[in-house]
């Protein structure tokens, strides 16, 4: 995005769009990103956005939502200082909650 100023004439920027979360993630959290699989409704949603656009591409990520797998992490992630490659590694806990 071009922000005008000379010393930093563009800023790098992104936007996580998120939508009800699906059976397997509700347990976690009400809300979770919305993965467009559709290289379709990518490209509609990048040249014209639009909130019916946006409700399609809720319903899409609601319906097709294998893929997605978690495990236990460390605690620390509690910590928003915590920055460590134990962040992706699973820790032995309980198989459910």
């Amino acid at each position: 995005v071009p922000t005008g100023i000379s010393d930093e004439p563009v800023l790098d920027t992104f936007t996580i769009l998120t939508t009800e979360a699906c059976k397997q993630i509700e347990w976690l959290h009400h809300r979770m990103p919305v993965c467009i699989w559709s290289v379709e409704l990518a490209k509609k949603w990048l040249e014209n956005p639009s909130p019916q656009l946006h409700k399609e591409i809720d319903m899409a990520a609601i319906r097709k939502s294998e893929g997605f797998a978690w495990h236990a992490v460390t605690t620390d992630m509690s910590t928003v200082k915590f920055r460590g490659k134990e962040a992706i590694e699973p820790v032995k806990g309980p198989t459910s909650v």
